[in-house]
């Protein structure tokens, strides 16, 4: 109410879990249910970032340690 009162905002954090999702769910390359959910969250207007799985965490990894080997 204070924040309201000063004519400021502040974020938030939403955190979603789906679970017993079906194997196969979408398509593999440009329809990923990933792809769209973020599609979809990045369309409201207050949203400035979306992770999925490991998220933005996976940039201080290897991809050795995050199952993105490079391979020839």
């Amino acid at each position: 109410r204070d924040l309201k009162k000063q004519g400021d905002s502040i974020g938030a954090k939403v955190s979603v879990v789906a679970t017993n999702m079906p194997v196969g769910l979408g398509e593999p390359i440009f329809d990923r249910l990933d792809a769209d959910l973020a599609h979809a969250m990045m369309g409201i207007n207050a949203v400035k970032g979306v992770e999925v799985g490991d998220g933005f965490a996976v940039v201080e990894q290897k991809g050795s340690e995050h199952r993105d080997i490079m391979t020839p």
